[in-house]
């Protein structure tokens, strides 16, 4: 007897539909360092680029918010934050486009003196930290990423193309921090 055996894998499913991920460039990085490409960049690029991977880092950390708390107080800055940062990342990636700058991204913290800052971000731990432990480091996290994004949004790299960025930045990152001092008022323990 003979067995033939279709080592083919099997066709997609054309009806399953993947989910999108909120922000691909952030996947599988769970920390903001310095790119290759920030040596050679420009400063307007440094800076577009790190606000733009700070922001992403911030909406990929509030999207984990949903099915780790069940705290409306933390679901309700979540959902705010992420309206919030996404308004903002579109006008990023718009603004960035319109400079035609190259697809390599240069990040680079040190340039805008927030390196300090991000070292408190690791999406992996924010990821595996216990659900009791999950709200404080939301919330140290998403003012470390908010705190940047205000001191990188101030930075004047004389570039007048993306001022009107550089302002929603630095309000959004004004107004998502008053939300997290409430919290923290809220829930003592929490910003501990």
């Amino acid at each position: 007897m003979l067995f033939a055996v279709c080592e083919r894998p099997p066709s997609p499913d054309k009806n399953i539909t993947q989910p999108r991920d909120e922000s691909l460039k952030t996947q599988k990085r769970s920390v903001i360092t310095e790119s290759q490409e920030s040596g050679q960049a420009d400063i307007t690029k440094r800076q577009i680029d790190t606000l733009i991977t700070v922001t992403e880092f911030l909406i990929d950390s509030s999207l984990m918010v949903d099915t780790r708390t069940s705290k409306s107080a933390f679901r309700d800055f979540a959902k705010d934050a992420l309206a919030q940062e996404r308004e903002l990342l579109k006008k990023l990636d718009k603004t960035r486009a319109a400079m035609a700058l190259d697809e390599k991204r240069a990040v680079s913290p040190s340039s805008f003196d927030v390196a300090g800052l991000l070292t408190q971000v690791d999406l992996k731990k924010l990821e595996f930290s216990k659900t009791s432990q999950f709200e404080k480091e939301y919330l140290k996290q998403a003012a470390a990423l908010l705190s940047a994004q205000k001191k990188i949004s101030l930075y004047n790299s004389g570039n007048t193309q993306f001022s009107e960025a550089l302002s929603q930045a630095g309000q959004t990152a004004d107004y998502l921090l008053k939300k997290v001092d409430e919290l923290n008022q809220k829930s003592p323990s929490a910003g501990q």
